[in-house]
């Protein structure tokens, strides 16, 4: 990707976000399988 795509803003306003509260969840809860980490999936729900 190149160094100007938006993917890397958001990523980076995602960064400074506090996401304790849903983090606090996330690493609480019991999976089977490895889940898509939370700040991720606020990046794209961000660029939808």
């Amino acid at each position: 990707m190149p160094e100007e795509d938006l993917v890397y803003f958001l990523m980076d306003v995602v960064e400074t976000l506090d996401i304790s509260s849903i983090t606090a969840v996330y690493e609480k809860s019991v999976r089977d399988f490895p889940p898509f980490h939370p700040r991720m999936m606020l990046c794209l729900l961000i660029d939808s």
